[in-house]
């Protein structure tokens, strides 16, 4: 009997460290996220937003041309996909000439907070688990916000 529950207690044993490995990168290494909000609208942006995870300050501006970008470390599988989280608050995205429109009311194509939205790759040049996202705002969109919002 005392052998029968050694054998069992080596084959779980082994069992154990054959499962630990395994080929999930984005487990066992520390993945750095980069996430990028693009300018090609043609004129500068400033977005209003507050941000729970503090990645982002609650008031900044993209000038036409430009990004801004900044990396979350936490590893994907402790969030949604997405690294920021205005939670019931506005993302307001206010274009250089005073028109204003809340995130929330963008076309389905253009959610920002909607991860096909954006484009993704993994950079391949730097040997690192390094991943990009990004969301650019275009000339479309700023055509759709002079038709859909309020001048201010």
């Amino acid at each position: 009997m005392k052998k029968e529950i050694l054998k069992l207690f080596c084959i779980l044993g082994i069992l154990f460290f054959v499962g630990c490995d395994s080929t999930n990168e984005d487990f066992y290494e520390n993945p750095k996220y980069i996430y990028e909000l693009a300018n090609a609208s043609g004129c500068d942006i400033t977005i209003s937003i507050t941000d729970k995870f503090g990645n982002l300050p609650n008031l900044f501006t993209i000038e036409n041309g430009k990004s801004y970008k900044w990396v979350n470390n936490t590893p994907k599988y402790y969030y949604n996909w997405f690294p920021f989280d205005a939670g019931d608050k506005p993302v307001i995205i206010e274009y250089g000439d005073g028109v204003c429109v809340d995130a929330k009311h963008l076309p389905a194509n253009r959610q920002l907070m909607k991860e096909s939205n954006w484009t993704q790759k993994k950079d391949a040049e730097s040997g690192e688990n390094i991943y990009l996202s990004t969301y650019t705002f275009t000339e479309s969109d700023y055509a759709w916000a002079v038709e859909n919002a309020t001048k201010e």
